[in-house]
């Protein structure tokens, strides 16, 4: 599962990596443990830091998170 924010791929912002990813999710239980890592990454002390020097302000950056079934071979 991977997440994506509002403002990760503006040019003059650079959040790109910031947020939580997870792999091999397997489970419903896994699924969502995944978005709370994905969602809670939103507030660590890094993304927060970034945010601030960016001038971005911390409850206008949304987040979605996307999960992909993989082919087994």
């Amino acid at each position: 599962m991977r997440s994506s924010a509002t403002a990760e791929d503006l040019p003059e912002a650079g959040f790109a990596g910031q947020q939580e990813a997870c792999l091999n999710v397997r489970g419903p239980d896994q699924l969502l443990r995944c978005c709370h890592r994905c969602y809670a990454s939103l507030f660590t002390g890094r993304a927060i830091d970034h945010r601030e020097r960016m001038g971005f302000d911390h409850l206008a950056v949304a987040l979605s998170t996307a999960s992909r079934s993989g082919a087994t071979t």
